[in-house]
C-alpha cells in the first residue's frame, strides 16, 4: 500500500516526501523518548518540567537559578517540526493541484508558523511551570545528561539536564577533562565554578584524561 502512494507521488510530490517522512520519523521518536522519559537529552528544552535559566548569585538568592524561560525558536524540536510541516504540506498541496512554487512558499509560510508557535507555547509552558528559585548547591555529586556538548579544559561552556527539586533543569556546565564531552554523555556534578557554572566529569571516565 506504501508503495502504491509512493508510485501515485511527482517527483516534486516525492521531494517534500524525502523531507517529510524522516522528519515525522524523528518526531515519533522524540515523542517516545520523552513519554518513557529519555527525551530530555533535546537542546530546545521542550519537556514542561525542563526550567531553563540564569544563575543569580546576589542577595538571598545565592547559587540560585532565576526560572525564566526565553523564546527558544532555532532549536532540535523546532526544526523537526519545521520539516515535518513543511512536507506535509507540500505534499497536499501539490496534490491539490497547487502550483509548484506556490506550494513550495506556502509550505514554507506554514513551517516557520509550526515552528514559532511551538517555540511560543513552550515558552508559555516553561513559565507557568517554573516558579520560585533553585538552589544550584544541590546538583553537587547529582547525574545529568549532555545536551550541549562540554569543550575540553574548561575551554567554553556546554550544557546539561539534570533532575534538581522535583524538575528537570538546563544548567549550563564546564569539564576539566581534555576531550570533549559528547552530547547523550552521562556526567556527574563535582563542584561549581566561580560564577555558579557546573563542573562536571564523565561518568565513563575510562578513555577521558583529566588537564594536570
Amino acid at each position: 500500500m506504501m508503495i502504491e502512494w509512493w508510485n501515485t507521488l511527482t517527483i516534486v510530490q516525492k521531494l517534500f516526501a524525502y523531507v517529510a517522512i524522516p522528519s515525522t520519523l524523528l518526531l515519533i521518536i522524540q515523542t517516545v523518548l520523552l513519554a518513557i522519559g529519555m527525551g530530555q537529552g533535546d537542546s530546545d528544552a521542550d519537556d514542561p518540567d525542563i526550567v531553563d535559566g540564569d544563575i543569580d548569585l546576589d542577595g538571598d538568592t545565592e547559587g540560585a537559578i532565576d526560572s525564566d524561560p526565553g523564546l527558544r525558536i532555532f532549536t532540535v524540536r523546532g526544526f523537526v517540526a519545521f520539516f515535518c510541516t513543511f512536507g506535509w504540506m507540500g505534499i497536499l498541496l501539490t496534490k491539490n493541484n497547487i502550483g509548484e512554487l506556490p506550494a513550495f512558499l506556502i509550505s514554507l509560510v506554514f513551517g516557520l508558523l509550526c515552528m514559532f508557535g511551538l517555540a511560543y507555547m513552550l515558552k508559555a509552558v516553561l513559565k507557568l511551570q517554573s516558579s520560585g528559585n533553585i538552589s544550584i548547591s544541590n546538583a553537587l555529586g547529582k547525574s545529568g545528561t549532555v545536551y550541549l556538548s562540554i569543550p575540553p579544559k574548561r575551554e567554553g561552556r556546554g550544557k546539561i539536564n539534570i533532575y534538581l527539586q522535583d524538575r528537570y533543569c538546563e544548567l549550563e556546565a564546564v569539564t576539566d577533562y581534555e576531550d570533549k564531552t559528547p552530547v547523550g554523555a552521562e556526567v556527574t556534578v563535582v563542584s561549581l565554578s566561580g560564577d555558579g557554572v557546573l563542573v562536571v566529569v564523565p561518568k565513563v571516565g575510562a578513555n577521558n584524561k583529566k588537564t594536570k
